[in-house]
């Protein structure tokens, strides 16, 4: 945004000029806010099953994977919600939210190897066991 002098005879204005690159860091935030809420989601997720091994190894390489790619992998609207209140105790709905969010993210970036998409899908499927489990109890 840059604010120039608008003349005028006896006013004292500004006038504000938007350049198309304001809006791609602005959106570039937006994107940068959504990825680090999602790090965030699947830290509470790791604590919330830290006593699995196996699940901690692979939310924990998800995290690492969700660092390194670029902000623009989160344009989707799923980013945008996040849970209540960021606890160790998921609700059904939150294993749901963050299920698809995986999902997202695995089909929107295609430098996995078979290896690390076979982690991740295992991951998907831990959580709609979750949810499925989490479900029936209540």
């Amino acid at each position: 945004m840059s604010i120039s002098k608008y003349k005028q005879s006896s006013d004292k204005s500004a006038k504000i000029t938007f350049h198309p690159d304001n809006k791609r860091t602005l959106a570039s935030n937006e994107f940068q806010k959504r990825k680090f809420r999602f790090i965030n989601e699947l830290s509470c997720l790791l604590f919330a099953h830290k006593k699995d091994r196996d699940i901690s190894v692979i939310i924990s390489k998800l995290i690492i994977f969700t660092l390194s790619i670029h902000e623009h992998h989160f344009l989707d609207k799923a980013y945008t919600s996040a849970m209540e209140q960021m606890s160790s105790v998921y609700e059904p709905h939150e294993y749901l939210r963050i299920l698809k969010k995986i999902h997202i993210l695995l089909f929107q970036t295609r430098c996995l190897s078979e290896e690390e998409r076979l982690r991740f899908y295992r991951l998907e499927r831990f959580c709609i066991k979750c949810y499925l489990k989490k479900s029936q109890l209540t």
